[in-house]
């Protein structure tokens, strides 16, 4: 594990699968993880790819059932 940059922004490389486990299982707790400003910037700021922790769920949730198989179904008549 070792600190570093890229692109000018502060980045951590990790190496071994024991530590990037330590690390997939804490995200959100160990680490977070954001798209680059300008992708943040195009889909703003409340988007659901925006969102983290129990936003993002409840977000998540609500989009599921709007495009669920039986939903995109029903909306074919009105599509065609």
């Amino acid at each position: 594990v070792f600190k570093t940059h890229l692109l000018g922004r502060p980045l951590i490389r990790v190496t071994g699968a024991e530590n990037v486990r330590k690390i997939l299982m804490g995200e959100h707790s160990l680490v977070s993880t954001e798209w680059p400003r300008s992708t943040r910037t195009l889909l703003g700021p409340n988007s659901l790819a925006n969102s983290i922790g129990d936003i993002h769920r409840n977000k998540r949730k609500v989009f599921s059932k709007i495009f669920s198989h039986e939903a995109l179904e029903s909306y074919l008549p009105k599509i065609q």
